[in-house]
């Protein structure tokens, strides 16, 4: 990997989840997780089936580590993200044209991820612009998946 691509492993996986959650706590926050071995969409789909409904997720605004992606197009994916898949097999549909290397990290199994955390639009609107986290989805009734990514 390259210097700047450990530099920014190192930063995502050293910053604490405890700023984020903080500033969370003035929110009306429904839900909340960390990303850990179960990966973004193993831990989204635990948040929808716990609460009966289904999570859009927009697969653009999910932020990744450029050479993440570029290491997932050589195959250089760890076993954990292939059980990831399997168990989630039917509960994860891909509406659009998705670069297979980008469902991969979506499925890639996290040590230290971030936060997820399910709030009213205007409280993620609101938490976005206060720190800078982007809003990778939302929420809706039981569509014909508990993860639609777009």
């Amino acid at each position: 990997a390259s210097k700047e691509a450990q530099q920014k492993a190192v930063l995502s996986m050293t910053t604490l989840n405890k700023a984020a959650f903080e500033a969370a706590r003035s929110k009306d926050v429904h839900a909340a997780t960390d990303i850990t071995g179960f990966s973004l969409l193993g831990q989204a789909h635990e948040m929808a089936t716990a609460s009966n409904v289904s999570f859009i997720l927009n697969s653009q605004s999910i932020p990744i580590i450029e050479e993440a992606l570029e290491y997932a197009a050589m195959g250089l994916n760890p076993e954990g993200l292939y059980n990831n898949r399997e168990y989630l097999e039917g509960s994860v549909l891909f509406r659009s044209e998705i670069d297979l290397e980008r469902m991969d990290v979506l499925y890639d199994p996290q040590t230290s991820g971030g936060l997820l955390l399910s709030m009213s639009k205007a409280d993620g609107l609101l938490y976005s612009q206060e720190t800078g986290f982007p809003i990778i989805g939302e929420v809706v009734e039981n569509a014909e998946a508990p993860l639609l990514v777009v």
